[in-house]
């Protein structure tokens, strides 16, 4: 007799997909490698020493990743805005690795002698 209701609306997901922090975060993690590509090339050296800039980098980006996703738990962000987000903790996670690598390098170095 009365109209059956509407169908109820489909839940709106909150919060930015992973993928979308991985993807924001790699961008600078590329444009990091393509940098030290090219200022190895127009130096003269060799490419062996970006392994460790590969891994490095790769450590940096996954950490970046994790920060940002974990920031924006309660935010839908469009997944342009993540780029330009991700910049400063992408620097700052940069040198606290670095640091990292330089006191794990200091401590060898003592260690060994």
């Amino acid at each position: 007799m009365f109209p059956a209701p509407p169908p109820p609306a489909p839940a709106v997901r909150r919060g930015t997909p992973f993928l979308h922090c991985l993807a924001g975060a790699a961008v600078w993690y590329v444009a990091s490698i393509t940098v030290q590509v090219i200022v190895a090339h127009r130096t003269g050296h060799s490419a062996g020493g970006l392994r460790g800039a590969l891994v490095g980098g790769g450590i940096i980006w996954l950490l970046t990743a994790l920060v940002t996703w974990l920031i924006a738990l309660r935010v839908r962000i469009k997944p342009w805005v993540l780029i330009f987000l991700t910049l400063p903790f992408y620097f700052v996670l940069s040198f606290l690795v670095a640091m990292l690598f330089v006191v794990v390098g200091v401590a060898f170095q003592l260690l060994v002698r």
